[in-house]
């Protein structure tokens, strides 16, 4: 994620106002899916999304979701924070209780969510000289939902009353899958053909993603890799690196799909994507076989029923792909050889499937809670009649 402004003073709203708050990238990405759940139903809404000092995040392309790094404020720019934003409930995801903040908006009336999402969120020092404020911030909020048992163990330890703690699993983490492909048929273009795709490649992974391909075909003659340029200078090293390579090329917007022969498929444009990872039952998922890189948020085509393949430089989205790859829902490669033999294995349909059921699970966990506190929230907006 990429660092972006770290000021308490931000959007003006006069409508509902949610505010949701992260200490953990894991919890600033579910934060922010259920934000573009709520938006889904209500859109209505403002969004202010706060992560601790130490989170760096990619600023949100949507107009209606703020997020900034929440930093030691002095009492004029907390006032002026509450005074131009006016949230009307708050969602608290882990540790690290901000003590001025949470008592400025417990004087408010509004509703005020405590996620436990470990044990080590609330441990209480085991030398204490004073006294430990996380026991009674605590007891500003309303509600408290804790991952597991032990969260909620400890959270009761802490002087919760155990009745109010509801042990509902981790948030959410997955992704809003947009509105793909105008014409429905056009799947039956590629009937037969076993199929891969390269996603937001660089142009140093054109060369190793088209010498791959060409392994692929000596196995599987008829196997059809399709790619999406980000670039005209991508699309054009595509062209002439294939024609070194002896691989015949195509262009979705040049050529009829119904006789698409070629080995490789341009695509009209890598921002279309979601169209092929529907298509294509192995993604490969570019910037990553080079330092440079940093990869590419993975949960997009995990939630199109991708397999996928990644190289080594991922360092943006790490935590994602190291989950995914443990449970057997994307593998690594390092190489041309890797790639190639990658794809010819999980060629095989039984394989792929397997893979895709493993990464729709892990983008499926944590659902219970982010579908329960959707309800949950715009009740309490219904409630106050905003």
């Amino acid at each position: 994620m990429q660092d972006s402004s770290s000021s308490l003073e931000k959007n003006p709203s006069s409508h509902s106002v949610f505010w949701g708050h992260a200490n953990e990238a894991k919890d600033l990405y579910a934060l922010d899916y259920l934000a573009k759940r709520l938006l889904l139903i209500e859109t209505d809404i403002q969004i202010i999304l706060s992560c601790s000092a130490k989170l760096k995040f990619t600023p949100t392309e949507q107009k209606q979701i703020t997020i900034f790094q929440l930093i030691k404020s002095t009492a004029p720019s907390l006032e002026a924070f509450f005074i131009k934003n006016k949230p009307d409930l708050l969602v608290w995801v882990g540790g690290s209780l901000e003590k001025n903040l949470l008592r400025r908006i417990s004087s408010t009336n509004a509703l005020m969510i405590l996620i436990s999402t470990s044990p080590k969120d609330f441990t209480p020092p085991t030398f204490r000289i004073y006294p430990d404020t996380n026991r009674k911030l605590l007891k500003l909020f309303s509600h408290y939902y804790a991952a597991d048992e032990k969260a909620a163990s400890q959270l009761a330890k802490m002087g919760i009353n155990a009745s109010l703690i509801k042990v509902e699993g981790p948030l959410q983490e997955a992704t809003i899958i947009p509105h793909i492909w105008e014409h429905e048929t056009a799947g039956e273009n590629f009937y037969g053909r076993p199929l891969w795709l390269a996603a937001s490649i660089t142009e140093n992974e054109v060369k190793p993603l088209l010498e791959a391909h060409r392994l692929v075909i000596l196995k599987s003659l008829r196997s059809l890799l399709i790619i999406g340029p980000s670039s005209l200078e991508i699309e054009r090293k595509i062209y002439n690196i294939s024609k070194a390579l002896n691989l015949s090329v195509a262009h979705s917007k040049k050529n009829d799909l119904s006789n698409l022969n070629s080995n490789i498929l341009i695509s009209d444009s890598d921002q279309n994507i979601h169209k092929w990872y529907r298509l294509s039952p192995i993604c490969f998922l570019g910037r990553s076989f080079f330092a440079s890189g940093g990869g590419i948020d993975p949960y997009p085509a995990v939630a199109m029923g991708c397999a996928l393949l990644y190289g080594p430089y991922v360092d943006n989205y790490s935590d994602r792909y190291e989950k995914l790859k443990a449970n057997e829902a994307a593998r690594i490669v390092y190489n041309i050889e890797n790639l190639s033999e990658a794809v010819k294995n999980i060629l095989n349909p039984n394989k792929a499937a397997e893979m895709a059921y493993s990464g729709w699970k892990i983008i499926s966990e944590g659902a219970q809670l982010t579908d329960l506190l959707i309800e949950q929230i715009l009740n309490h907006f219904d409630n106050i009649g905003r």
